[in-house]
């Protein structure tokens, strides 16, 4: 007996300790095989021949051999079970085929989802997935070294060890693509990088991770007075000198969705400060909550746990300009205002 995937070849040869033996076999025609009946050729009786399953399950096939030796013939069968092998997937959502070092969250996708008897793989080489969407259609790669990379999709048959394949190769050169921080302020989402080439806003659907662009939104900021934090992962791609980035404001992996009964309010007393400032957050229950102290390249300042729905925060030691106060709530950013310091 042998086992061989679909669409693989089978390459068989018989023995016997007889000398001078040969061997001859006949391949009826299977249901569920799409290979028309065949013989053998010559007298080893060899079976190279590749078998096409075109169901979801396993099917046996049976090569019926005749041995003859000395005048006498024997009959024997060699059973082969041929396992089903997906259609190959094709991803037709992918990345450019040339990308800088430190590119991050780029958007993969098959041309179709898989059937429910069929499951989806996604792998990198010289890059990491950094996230899958439902049926794992769609994926999210980073590319962080400089050097050559591949994105592989993969699809089997549920609980059968017989692979088909597509893959996306990616150049990734040696200079680096920025990735600016993204607040939320005042019903706007703003990129605070300025000097950057372009942007353009968009968001990964929660669920799927597929993308969507906001066409015309292509300024620094993006007006939204009430974004969707439980099914949308906000973002912005900038180009900067050649280099494509594409920046999250609530990233997909490794948080929590954000319903839209978890987000806070924020009141910051007194602004402009000079010395300290109280911070009061309502609209969040129960769990972990600290506030957070940024420039306005996004650098963390400082983070202070919210007692009692409030917090103070010391900006004596500051220099005057714009920073900007970020609440999370159990590790996920639920709101953020600006705070002038004299």
């Amino acid at each position: 007996t042998a086992t061989v995937c679909s669409s693989t070849p089978l390459v068989y040869t018989p023995g016997s300790t007889t000398t001078g033996t040969t061997f001859a076999w006949t391949r009826a025609v299977v249901a569920g095989i799409s290979n028309a009946a065949a013989t053998s050729t010559g007298s080893a009786g060899v079976v190279n021949e590749t078998l096409v399953n075109t169901t979801l399950f396993p099917v046996n096939v049976i090569y019926h051999y005749t041995l003859t030796a000395n005048g006498c013939n024997n009959s024997q069968n060699v059973l082969v079970t041929v396992n089903p092998a997906p259609q190959a997937p094709v991803i037709a959502i992918n990345s450019p085929a040339a990308v800088c070092s430190n590119t991050m969250f780029q958007n993969f996708g098959a041309a179709n989802p898989p059937t429910d008897s069929v499951v989806y793989t996604w792998t990198a080489q010289g890059a990491t997935v950094y996230g899958e969407g439902n049926k794992h259609t769609n994926s999210i790669v980073n590319f962080s070294a400089a050097g050559n990379a591949n994105v592989i999709l993969t699809a089997n048959i549920h609980g059968i060890a017989c692979y088909t394949a597509d893959t996306f190769h990616v150049t990734v050169g040696t200079s680096a693509a920025i990735n600016p921080v993204i607040f939320y302020i005042h019903d706007h989402f703003v990129c605070t990088d300025n000097t950057v080439d372009s942007y353009q806003w968009g968001y990964d659907d929660a669920a799927t991770l597929d993308s969507t662009i906001y066409t015309g939104e292509v300024d620094q900021n993006y007006h939204n007075v009430s974004p969707d934090f439980a099914t949308k992962h906000y973002w912005v791609m900038t180009e900067k000198g050649g280099c494509s980035s594409k920046s999250y404001y609530n990233a997909p992996t490794g948080i929590t969705a954000v319903s839209a009964a978890e987000v806070a309010t924020m009141s910051v007393f007194p602004n402009p400060a000079s010395d300290n400032v109280s911070v009061e957050v309502s609209g969040i229950n129960g769990g972990n909550t600290t506030v957070e102290l940024n420039d306005i390249t996004g650098k963390q300042i400082s983070s202070t746990a919210v007692t009692y729905n409030k917090a103070q925060i010391t900006v004596n030691n500051l220099a005057s300009g714009v920073y900007m106060i970020s609440c999370y709530h159990n590790g996920v950013k639920v709101g953020t205002t600006k705070l002038v310091k004299e």
